[in-house]
C-alpha cells in the first residue's frame, strides 16, 4: 500500500529530510508491506531504504556490481531452466563454499532498517503473516545521486536525456495524485490507472444520468 493512501502517516514521514538527503531527492515513493511473502528476485531503479516495523523478514542481496551477470538468469536470454535462479547460478559447477558472485542473506527483526542500492539483484522473504515493514524508494533531483563510487546505480549510468524524462514523468504522477487523486500501480506487464472521484462528484454524475430529456432533443 502507498502511504499516500495513508495521509496522518504520510505527513510525518519523511525519510529524505531525516537522512540529510533534502537536495539530492525529488520525490520518494514510499510503501507499506504487510504478510507474508514467497519472494521473486528482482531489482529497482532507484536506492531505497527498508524498516522492519513488526514481524521477520529475510533479504537476499546481490551487489549491483554483479546484476549484469545475473540478468542472464532472467527474462528470454536465461541461462538456467524455467525452475531455477540466481541462487542456482550462482553454485551450478562450483566447489563446495565457492561461488559466482558474492551475495549478503540479511534477516530484519522489528527495528531494523536495510539500504538496498539501485540495481540490485534482491529477494524478500517471509512466513510472517504479522509482518509490517515500510520502505522509500528516492527519485533523484536532475543531476544528483549519481554516485562515482556505485558505477551500476541506475541514476550514474543512465543517459541524461532518458532521466530528465523519467523526472518529468515522476513530477506528473505526482501532480495527478495531488490534483486528482489519480494513482499508476505498475506490476510487472500491468499497469492499472485509478481515479478516485470525491462523492459530490458521483452524485452530480449519478444526477445527469437520471435527468430527463430536454424537449425537442
Amino acid at each position: 500500500m502507498n502511504v499516500r493512501r495513508l495521509p496522518r502517516l504520510a505527513a510525518q514521514l519523511d525519510f529524505a529530510r531525516k537522512l540529510g538527503m533534502d537536495d539530492l531527492v525529488e520525490h520518494t515513493s514510499s510503501i507499506v508491506w504487510i504478510g507474508h511473502s514467497p519472494g521473486s528476485f528482482h531489482d529497482d531503479f532507484a536506492d531505497n531504504v527498508v524498516v522492519q516495523l513488526t514481524g521477520t523478514a529475510t533479504f537476499i542481496i546481490f551487489p549491483a556490481q554483479c546484476a549484469w551477470l545475473l540478468k542472464k538468469s532472467v527474462g528470454r536470454n536465461r541461462t538456467l531452466a524455467g525452475h531455477a535462479g540466481p541462487l542456482q547460478w550462482v553454485r551450478r559447477g562450483m566447489k563446495r563454499g565457492k561461488g559466482r558472485a558474492p551475495f549478503y542473506h540479511v534477516a530484519l527483526k522489528p527495528g531494523d532498517g536495510l539500504a538496498v542500492p539501485s540495481t540490485s539483484m534482491h529477494k524478500v522473504i517471509s512466513r510472517d503473516s504479522r509482518r509490517l515493514a515500510l520502505n522509500a524508494f528516492f527519485e533523484a533531483r536532475p543531476g544528483r545521486m549519481q554516485w562515482p563510487g556505485a558505477p551500476a546505480n541506475a541514476f550514474y549510468r543512465h543517459d541524461q536525456s532518458a532521466l530528465a524524462m523519467r523526472n518529468l514523468w515522476i513530477k506528473t504522477l505526482r501532480y495527478l495524485w495531488e490534483s486528482r487523486e489519480v494513482a499508476i500501480a505498475m506490476h510487472t506487464e500491468r499497469i492499472e490507472l485509478i481515479r478516485r472521484r470525491s462523492a459530490t462528484r458521483r452524485r452530480q454524475r449519478c444526477a445527469h444520468r437520471a435527468s430527463p430529456p430536454a424537449a425537442g432533443v
